[in-house]
Parts: C-alpha cells; structure tokens; sequence
C-alpha cells in the first residue's frame, strides 16, 4: 500500500491493561485510545516538555508527567464501562480518573510513543 500524503489528523489504538482483582487474579480489560497524530517537530517538543517536567520529580511522581502529555494528545477513549458494566462516556473526569491508575497510564502512553515513533507493534516476547 502506498503511503498516503494527508494522512488522518488522528489514529486509534486498541489499549490492554492487566490488572489484579480483588481476589489476586489477573484481569485483562481492553478499550480503544483515540490520539492526535503529531509531526516530529510536535513529538520532539512533547518529548523536551516530558523531560523539563521530570526533572525534578521524585521516581514515584513520574507517571504526573506521562499524564499531563496524555491530556494534550489523547483525543477520547471508548469501550469506558462502570462498576455497574454500563458504558460511560468520554469526558474530563473520566479521561483523569482512567489516568490516575498507573497500569491504564502506562498502557496509554506506551501506545502512544509505539504509534508515534514507532510501527504501532508490541514488541514480542523472547522465549
């Protein structure tokens, strides 16, 4: 497939986050990330704002700064349910409660950068 110039102002992700439950087994929860697709000029940027904004946090604050380049880059996320299994929107307060857990986080910004600079694949376990 040719490369196509104009491509999409944004791409989409499907987001895997393992967490543990309340009974100590292991839960997979999925849901998609929309973002904004950034030039390398943006991403050099975002990357120099990352860094500033670390400098003087302590190793366990890091995630507030993976959390505040989210904010500029994710555009929604679907696939939200409640306690109750009922779907949720998209909104400020969900996007920052979904931000506060560290796992959800780390999944998000790890598909971002993947997507970013790299082919968007996971890289595979060595056996």
């Amino acid at each position: 497939m040719a490369i196509r110039i104009g491509a999409a102002t944004n791409f989409k992700d499907k987001i895997e986050v393992d967490m543990r439950n309340e009974r100590g087994v292991v839960e997979r929860s999925t849901f998609s990330a929309t973002f904004r697709r950034c030039n390398q000029e943006e991403l050099e940027q975002l990357r120099a704002e990352y860094e500033e904004e670390v400098r003087d946090l302590p190793p366990e604050k890091l995630w507030r700064a993976q959390a505040s380049q989210l904010r500029k880059v994710l555009v929604t996320m679907d696939d939200l349910v409640g306690p109750d299994n009922q779907r949720v929107p998209y909104d400020d307060d969900a996007r920052d409660y979904l931000l506060s857990i560290p796992q959800v986080s780390a999944a998000l910004y790890a598909s971002f950068w993947m997507n970013s600079w790299g082919d968007g694949k996971k890289p595979k376990e060595k056996n």
